[in-house]
C-alpha cells in the first residue's frame, strides 16, 4: 500500500474504527456467501468510502475559506455566480458528512445485535454513498478551480509562503510566458469541461456555449501564437480512455502556441505518465526536511509555533520522517493529532502498527 493510502486509513481511524471493526466482523460473518476475493473487495471499498469522506472534511474548511476570500475580495458578477454554485457543493458536502456520522451512530446502537444493519450498510452507504461522494468532491475541485483562476489564490497563501522559496527557482514566470494557467483535472477527463475552464482562465470569463467544436476554436484563438504555461494538476488515467483520442481532442487547440510552451501534467500515475509524457518524467521528491518540520507544525498548530509542549515535538520529530516529506500526508495526518493534543494519544499515532502497511 502506499503512502496517500495509508494517510488515508491512519486518517480515518479515529472516527472509524468501531465501525470498521463491525464491518471486518459482518464480513467474516457473511464469508459462507462469498467468494474470499468478494470479501476482500467489499473490506477494500469500506476503507475507500472513509479514506474519501475524510479527505471530504479536510478540504471544507479550505472551501469555507476561499468563500470568505471570494465574498470579501470580489465584487465581480461571475465570481458571485461561481460562489453560489461553492456554497451548494460546500452544503451537499456537509449534508453528506451528516448522513454518515448518523449511519455511525447507528451502527454503534445496532451493529452488534444481527447482520442486517450490515446489508443495509452495503446496499445504501457503500453502493448509494460513492457515487454522491464523487460528484461532490468534482464539484468542490472545478469550482475552486475556477475561483482561483479568477485570481483568489489567497486559500494557499500560508503554504506558498513556506514552500515557494524552496520549490521554484528565482526566475519571474510572468516575464516568461504570455499566460500561466492551472487545472484541477482530479478523475474526471471531461474535455468540453476542461477546454471551459483553460477558456474562462484565459479571459477571466464565464463561457456559455456548450459545443465542443466551438469551445476549441475559441481556445485556439486565446493561445494563438502565445507562449503559455499550463499545468493540468492531478491527473488520472481516464484522460487515456478512447484509446488516448480525449487526450488528443483536449491537445488539438494547443498545436498553434508559440516555441518554448510548456504543459506540465502532475499524477499519481504511472499510466499516465506514459500515456502524455514527450520527455523523461520527474519524480517527485519529498520537502526538506526543515520546511517539511515547519509544514507539519503549520498543519497540526494552525502556526509555525509548536504549542511551546516539548513533549510533542519530540513525538512530532519522531512522526515526520514516516510522511518522507508529503504534504498530502502532511495535512491529513496533522488534522487528526490536532484533534487531540495530549501525548498519549501522539504516541498511539506513532506506534501504531499502520505505518507497515
Amino acid at each position: 500500500m502506499n503512502l496517500s493510502a495509508t494517510i488515508g486509513f491512519i486518517s480515518g481511524i479515529n472516527e472509524c474504527v468501531t465501525l470498521w471493526q463491525w464491518a471486518k466482523s459482518s464480513i467474516s460473518s457473511l464469508h459462507s456467501r462469498w467468494s474470499g476475493s468478494h470479501d476482500q473487495i467489499l473490506q477494500d471499498r469500506v476503507l475507500q468510502l472513509e479514506s474519501g469522506l475524510q479527505a471530504l472534511r479536510d478540504t471544507l474548511p479550505v472551501m469555507h475559506d476561499l468563500i470568505n476570500k471570494a465574498e470579501w475580495g470580489s465584487h465581480d458578477d461571475i465570481v458571485a455566480s461561481l460562489l453560489l454554485n461553492l456554497k451548494d457543493a460546500v452544503s451537499d458536502a456537509e449534508d453528506l458528512l451528516d448522513e454518515f456520522a448518523w449511519y455511525e451512530k447507528k451502527v454503534q446502537v445496532e451493529g452488534n445485535a444481527s447482520q442486517s444493519p450490515f446489508i443495509e450498510f452495503f446496499d445504501t452507504v457503500i453502493q448509494g454513498n460513492f457515487n454522491k461522494l464523487n460528484d461532490v468532491q468534482l464539484r468542490l475541485n472545478r469550482l475552486s478551480s475556477q475561483l482561483k483562476n479568477m485570481g483568489l489564490h489567497g486559500v494557499t497563501q500560508r503554504f506558498d509562503k513556506l514552500v515557494r522559496p524552496e520549490t521554484t527557482s528565482l526566475l519571474n514566470e510572468t516575464k516568461i510566458f504570455d499566460l500561466i494557467i492551472w487545472i484541477c483535472v482530479s478523475d474526471d477527463f471531461d474535455v468540453k469541461r476542461l477546454t471551459k475552464e483553460v477558456i474562462q482562465s484565459c479571459t477571466r470569463k464565464e463561457g456559455t456555449n456548450d459545443n465542443l467544436d466551438s469551445l476549441q476554436h475559441a481556445l485556439l484563438k486565446q493561445v494563438n501564437n502565445k507562449r503559455l504555461l499550463i499545468v493540468l494538476d492531478d491527473m488520472w488515467d481516464d484522460a487515456l480512455k478512447e484509446n488516448g483520442q480525449c487526450w488528443k481532442r483536449f491537445c488539438a487547440p494547443f498545436r498553434t502556441v508559440q516555441e518554448g510552451s510548456m504543459m506540465l501534467v502532475t499524477t499519481r500515475c504511472l499510466k499516465v505518465t506514459e500515456g502524455v509524457r514527450t520527455m523523461e518524467p520527474v519524480k517527485l521528491e519529498g520537502l526538506k526536511d526543515e520546511v517539511f518540520w515547519k509544514f507539519f507544525k503549520l498543519c497540526v498548530f494552525g502556526s509555525e509555533g509548536s504549542d511551546n509542549d516539548p513533549e510533542l515535538e519530540l513525538i512530532g520529530r519522531k512522526i515526520v520522517p514516516k510522511l518522507k516529506g508529503s504534504p498530502l500526508a502532511a495535512k491529513t495526518l496533522g488534522r487528526m493529532l490536532s484533534m487531540d493534543l495530549q501525548a498519549s494519544h501522539w504516541n498511539f499515532i506513532l506506534e501504531s502498527e499502520l505505518w507497515e502497511l
